[in-house]
């Protein structure tokens, strides 16, 4: 079952629309989107930096609409992943398991999105550290409710989770954890 999540977000950097500068609004992550009179999208809320910008601060997907972060974040995202494939290679793609549904690269030829690799570098977006590969399935999240997956799911954020708190792993700087531990 899908929760709604509602909450207050202040608007900021409304360049192009002063009327809305600085006025509270309520949205929920399936209503990200601003429209105006007639319909038309007008401004998005970025998923990752929570600011409500002009719909043209989205990039274009190859599937015709707009990604749900900004183009700021994407760039940042990218410059994290390129990092982090850096200090990590990818697995060998046929012969490696995915921790969570334990299919093997064979298994899950044509899984990936440009390079057509079946294995995604999952990481912390709250530490911005590596947390291994997963298939490209897995890294989505999508399960179709098989319990002992899931629990495999949970067992793996777990292991990560118990290596950052015996400092075994520690936040990348600049990442939202890191920034925490600043104040």
């Amino acid at each position: 079952m899908c929760q709604q999540q509602s909450f207050l977000f202040q608007i900021e950097e409304q360049e192009d629309d002063p009327a809305l500068y600085g006025i509270d609004i309520e949205f929920s992550d399936y209503h990200r989107d601003r429209h105006d009179s007639n319909g038309e999208v007008t401004h998005r809320t970025c998923i990752k930096c929570e600011k409500l910008l002009p719909y043209t601060a989205f990039a274009l997907r190859s599937e015709g609409f707009r990604r749900t972060e900004c183009k700021v974040c994407t760039n940042q995202l990218a410059k994290i992943r390129s990092d982090l494939r850096k200090d990590n290679p990818p697995p060998d793609e046929m012969n490696y398991q995915c921790p969570i549904c334990l299919k093997y690269g064979y298994e899950l030829q044509g899984g990936g999105g440009r390079n057509q690799s079946a294995w995604a570098l999952d990481h912390c977006h709250e530490t911005d550290t590596f947390r291994g590969y997963t298939c490209q399935r897995c890294n989505r999240g999508v399960f179709r409710d098989d319990i002992p997956t899931i629990q495999r799911y949970i067992d793996y954020l777990q292991t990560h989770e118990d290596k950052l708190k015996a400092g075994l792993i520690v936040p990348r700087e600049g990442s939202k954890a890191w920034i925490a531990q600043q104040s």
